[in-house]
């Protein structure tokens, strides 16, 4: 079993025995004997260099042959920011525990599920998954140790330390260290040996303060000049057992009294000392033979000692093998032959060959997992000090990064393309299972290959590091992947609290990155639904820094107004619509238009303040613009989106730009702006499938769908909606589940309703019963996460569906089907959702309901009824006009114009059907046909025709051709084929009379050939 936070020696350092140590090793056996069950932890602490790592190797070793232990295959390095989550972490160890991997049935399940979730980005079921999958590990881990002590080891503890100052009273330390705090007392026959230096220190503190752990911590100290001299004999050993005999010679022949010198040189550190064993490896003498000659001063100086690593270092750089391990030393991510080849410009083959020969050296290590190319902490730092600080190494830096950065490109568009693979039996074939193991494998290379380009970007230049920081995050908030966005923070505090080099703050502080970071907290409320408690925490936080960030970091400080916007707009109750135009408006106050719409000087490296303040922007207008879109203020929501795509365009941020044409598309659709809206869906649909995980391409999919629904192309949305539907199944990603059921539900509906397709009346009612359905399951969905306007959306397919049901089933009856019934679910539901969108001030979908629980009265006529003043349509039609607002208000939300038309075709069809039953029962008392229309006949005629007049004038207001204008025009021509010459005469001279100068209607009616004066 290999894992990818395991890396093993390869050179002469890691010798088969180890040298010295006894005490330590003493330490070891008597720990590993003790039969007391209490968890232990076992820090050892030292200088980089010294020895630790082989020491956690050796115990592990040990740990072997001491029977009923289960021990780790090979030990775990903090290193690696994947173990700073508790999730990463449990994984870690499941893998690394020596398989059979039975004991961890359950675990295994719900890791599966977690892994589903977070693919998914339903973070709901995201964080309720992690939880269990924790859970679970623990309860086998328990089960397990309870049967077997089960031992440990964890390397470069002081990796989860992030002692930045400024950014916490306390230093914080990695989630999952503080995991192990408060589990592992709970952990019988479990012994943790730890290594680290002494910036470790503050976590095993706090290890301390549980009681019930027993915290042992050991000085690892130098070699004492006699172990310095068994290492030598040792790897003479070794080397005459790999048959390198002229080395295994040299070392032997080296003097004894410049082994002696060496040791003091060196210190004792073993790393030193490896890296005088590399240097021997190459032919001739160099000046560290001549400095170990010189009879040394009593004390060495630091200073001596610097130029000591320096000579080491020099011969090391020589030939074809220092300049790979130069190379190397600048990828402190790891280096496979293809990064190589791009860091020197060398074929693949000779990069393979160049690795292979490199790995003789006893500062490399490799992870067995990807084969990758590591180099000892300590060398990476000895590289930095004697070659990389110096003014000379710019420009190779500087190439070197280009390469870092066209290699990670490279990888991750392999990794689009692979997932691209993995998706099409859902996306193209609309399957809903998944190879979801695969699926988890490649997310997690694509999440840490955006881990490792922010890490290069950083060590390279802090802005455009931070520039990658606020990119990835942004992305990982967007796609709710909370475990990405904390990967990428722990990263960024790792790299920020021992970077590798002086970090020069040249357009953005380490201070004010620090500061950016206590806002994510609102970001990650919304991102996992959490609105209640982000708005709580948001304002207390709000409180907390205005006066100080107000001027200090207004930027950091408009950020927050926006998230905090954004989690009044989802929670959407009382006056939370209101409240997140304040503090939008707030925000804008902060971003001045003067300074967020300057140029940048230089596109190609942007200052990274007015880069974050037009990103602030920008985010702000997308949030503005739907907060308008679910007031149904359609065009305003266009003009918002369309500033947020300015700024987008400039900064490059592809996830937000996805996501701002996605929206403006949906909201553009609702204006009857077909062709532009499919266009920037289509453009949000590529962006999408270009940045990887498809729960976004999914979203977009459905919101071309509901376009498709508006322009009448029914069986298309009904295609595309069950393909986002599949898609979001295949996930369990629910919000996406109820929001494409009630896109299916609508297509559905409408496509029962059309003439054509020829279709038996059975199937339009199997459609009409799966459109109610769809909603149903939809409602519950929304319901139980308690997403207003989605729910009400919901309830209105439902009412909808049902209606339909009903008109259908009173032309056709068909048994098992109960028009009462299903009367009764129309309306209970019409009413829940006005009643909902009331309270949440969704003055469309209020009126929206209120409109169609008049229809449904109509349709619940039967055919020969009288409709007095005090039928109940009367009411309803009332409760409806008293529903709409202001025309200044609908002027605002223009698809409300076409709820008033819908409402007065309605009374079209009244006065209609009113004509009719008059003239028939005229018919029936006289016994003949009268070529005279009486003054009744003639009024109902007029008022048809006004009704019918101001129906097309007011759905024109909307668009100028969508499904539901042209459900109102056919309704009404397919009533007024009925009329005689004389009858269709008293219609078109009241429109006439109406509108002298033309109207909609007489446009229509000439082009239905209904057109009638003379």
């Amino acid at each position: 079993m290999t894992s990818p936070y395991t890396e093993r020696y390869t050179g002469l350092w890691a010798t088969p025995e180890l040298v010295g140590r006894q005490d330590i090793l003493e330490k070891f056996g008597r720990i590993l004997r003790d039969p007391s069950p209490a968890p232990r932890l076992v820090f050892l602490h030292g200088v980089g260099g010294i020895g630790k790592t082989r020491l956690l190797q050796k115990v592990l070793e040990m740990a072997r042959n001491i029977e009923n232990c289960r021990v780790a295959e090979e030990l775990m390095d903090f290193y690696h920011i994947g173990l700073h989550t508790p999730i990463g972490l449990a994984n870690a160890i499941f893998e690394i525990l020596t398989p059979p991997f039975d004991s961890f049935q359950v675990y295994q399940s719900a890791y599966q599920a977690l892994n589903r979730a977070r693919l998914s980005g339903d973070v709901v079921e995201l964080e309720k998954q992690r939880e269990d999958a924790i859970k679970k590990f623990e309860q086998d881990f328990r089960q397990l140790s309870a049967k077997q002590r089960i031992v440990l080891a964890l390397d470069t503890a002081e990796r989860v330390v992030y002692g930045l100052p400024g950014w916490s009273d306390e230093i914080p330390l990695a989630e999952s260290w503080n995991w192990l705090i408060e589990h592992l007392p709970t952990w019988e026959n479990v012994v943790i040996f730890t290594a680290g230096r002494e910036e470790a220190k503050p976590a095993v503190e706090g290890m301390k303060a549980q009681k019930s752990v027993a915290v042992e911590e050991i000085e690892v100290g130098s070699f004492n000049p006699d172990e310095s001299l068994q290492y030598f004999d040792e790897v003479a050993k070794l080397l005459e057992k790999e048959k390198d005999y002229q080395l295994a010679e040299r070392l032997k022949n080296f003097p004894l009294d410049e082994k002696k010198r060496a040791h003091d040189y060196s210190q004792g550190r073993p790393i030193l000392l490896s890296l005088l064993v590399d240097y021997l490896s190459f032919p001739g003498e160099g000046d560290v033979e001549a400095m170990l000659r010189e009879v040394p001063p009593e004390r060495l100086s630091e200073e001596d000692r610097r130029r000591y690593e320096e000579a080491l270092l020099n011969r090391l750089r020589e030939g074809e093998l220092g300049e790979t391990l130069l190379a190397l030393g600048r990828v402190p991510k790891g280096a496979d032959e293809e990064m190589l080849a791009a860091l020197l410009n060398i074929p693949h083959a000779e990069a393979r060959q160049r690795l292979k020969d490199v790995r003789k050296l006893s500062v490399v290590k490799i992870r067995p997992e990807d084969q990758r190319v590591f180099l000892h902490d300590e060398m990476y730092a000895l590289l930095q000090r004697h070659v990389y600080d110096y003014g000379y190494d710019a420009e190779t830096q500087k190439t070197a990064f280009e390469a870092i950065k066209k290699y990670y490109q490279i990888q991750r568009r392999r990794i689009t393309q692979r997932l691209n693979e993995l998706y099409a039996p859902v996306e193209e074939k609309g399957r809903e299972s998944l190879n979801m193991e695969e699926l988890g494998k490649v997310h997690t290379q694509y999440q840490t290959l955006l881990a490792e380009t922010m890490y290069y970007y950083l060590r390279y230049d802090l802005g455009r590091g931070f520039r990658a920081y606020y990119r990835f995050s942004h992305e990982a908030i967007m796609a709710r992947d909370l475990q990405m966005d904390l990967q990428l923070q722990a990263e960024l505090l790792s790299y920020l609290s021992r970077p590798p080099a002086p970090i020069l703050e040249k357009d953005i502080s380490i201070e004010l990155i620090l500061a950016s970071l206590k806002v994510r907290p609102i970001a990650r409320d919304w991102a996992r639904s959490a609105y209640e408690h982000g708005l709580t925490e948001g304002d207390k936080f709000i409180e907390t820094i205005e006066k100080k960030w107000r001027s200090k970091f207004p930027v950091l400080f408009a950020l927050a107004q926006v998230w905090t916007a954004s989690l009044h707009i989802m929670r959407g109750a009382g006056n939370d619509y209101s409240e997140a135009e304040s503090h939008l408006q707030e925000a804008y106050s902060l971003l001045l238009d003067e300074e967020v719409n300057q140029p940048f000087a230089d596109l190609l490296f942007p200052d990274t303040m007015l880069w974050l303040k037009k990103a602030a922007a920008a985010l702000a207008h997308r949030v503005h613009g739907y907060l308008k879109r679910v007031q149904g203020f359609m065009k305003d929501a266009v003009d918002e989106y369309q500033k947020a795509a300015v700024l987008l365009r400039e900064i490059d941020l592809r996830k937000e730009m996805a996501t701002v044409m996605n929206d403006m598309g949906f909201a553009q659709g609702e204006m009857g702006e077909w062709h532009d809206a499919r266009s920037n869906v289509r453009d949000a649909l590529r962006l999408g499938r270009e940045l990887g995980p498809r729960v976004p391409v999914a979203l977009s999919l459905n919101t071309l769908a509901a376009i498709q629904v508006h322009e009448g192309q029914y069986g298309d949305a009904r295609e595309n909606s069950q393909q986002a539907l599949a898609i979001f199944r295949a996930f369990s990603y629910k919000r996406g589940i109820g929001m494409a059921l009630v896109t299916l539900a609508e297509a559905s509906r409408r496509y029962a309703g059309m003439i054509p397709p020829l279709i038996p009346e059975e199937e339009r009612i199997d459609l009409l019963r799966r459109a109610r359905d769809y909603a149903r399951e939809a409602s519950a969905l929304f319901t139980e996460s308690g997403e207003k306007p989605r729910q009400v959306e919901a309830l209105i397919e439902i009412g909808c569906a049902c209606r339909d049901w009903v008109w259908r089933l009173k032309q056709n009856p068909q048994g098992g089907d109960d028009p009462k019934r299903l009367r009764r679910e129309s309306e209970d539901a019409l009413n829940k959702a006005a009643e909902l969108a009331k309270e949440a001030r969704l003055i469309y979908r209020y009126v929206d309901a209120r409109v169609n629980l008049a229809w449904l009265e109509f349709y619940m006529l039967e055919v020969d009824e009288e409709v007095t003043d005090a039928h109940a349509i009367w009411k309803a039609i009332q409760s409806a006009e008293d529903a709409f607002p202001p025309d200044a208000e609908m002027e605002k939300q223009p698809q409300v114009w076409a709820q008033k038309g819908k409402l007065l075709a309605l009374r079209g069809h009244l006065a209609f059907r009113q004509f009719l039953l008059k003239r028939d029962h005229e018919k029936k008392t006289t016994q003949r046909i009268s070529k005279q229309i009486s003054s009744e006949v003639q009024s109902l005629l007029e008022r048809a025709a006004e009704n019918y007049a101001l129906a097309l004038d007011y759905n024109s207001r909307f668009a100028a051709d969508y499904q539901g204008f042209r459900q109102a025009k056919d309704g009404i021509s397919d009533r007024l084929k009925q009329l005689n010459a004389a009858e269709m005469r008293v219609i078109c001279h009241k429109i006439q009379k109406l509108y002298p100068q033309g109207s909609v209607i007489q446009t229509f009616l000439i082009n239905r050939a209904l057109w009638q004066t003379t």
